[in-house]
């Protein structure tokens, strides 16, 4: 029992300390050449791309999104290039809300108040911000809307448009 408790602590430790030492490796700032790369990929692959130097954010418009029947309609994302190393340095919001009728701050199954939960998507939007990808930050946020996972999903979509009342 002792010998399995140590291993299983070992392998513990070593998980955390490779979690430490990528959150302590240094953010990669992109090249002009770069960010022009990405915005240039965004345009061709959103349409919708604003580039709004007051807000100091860049804004994508996703397409309609459709979950199991429901449509949530379309989605802005936003990126603040100034909090990109922050853990919710982006936000999102629902252009034509369908919000949940149990919560109308859900306007996603994984949206709740213009924050999305990512679950297991977490850790790669954290790398692509970190790394100064954005093009691959917007294409991951765009699949994690597109996407349904019922198990951490803030409303249910078969709850989405409320319960029947049976009397």
């Amino acid at each position: 029992d002792l010998e399995y408790a140590l291993g299983r602590q070992l392998r513990e430790l070593t998980a955390f300390r490779e979690q430490l030492s990528s959150h302590l490796l240094p953010r990669h700032v992109p090249s002009l050449a770069e960010i022009v790369s990405d915005l240039s990929a965004l345009t061709a692959e959103f349409g919708d791309v604003r580039l709004e130097l007051q807000q100091r954010r860049v804004c994508v418009v996703t397409d309609p999104i459709e979950l199991e029947g429901i449509s949530l309609g379309p989605f802005q994302i936003d990126l603040y290039w100034e909090q990109m190393d922050r853990a919710q340095g982006f936000e999102i919001s629902a252009l034509e809300p369908v919000p949940a009728a149990e919560n109308e701050a859900v306007t996603h199954p994984h949206v709740h108040d213009n924050v999305l939960c990512a679950g297991e998507g977490t850790l790669s939007i954290q790398a692509a911000l970190r790394e100064g990808r954005i093009f691959d930050f917007f294409l991951l946020v765009n699949q994690i809307l597109h996407t349904y996972n019922a198990g951490s999903a803030h409303v249910a979509l078969d709850r989405w448009e409320g319960t029947v009342c049976r009397e």
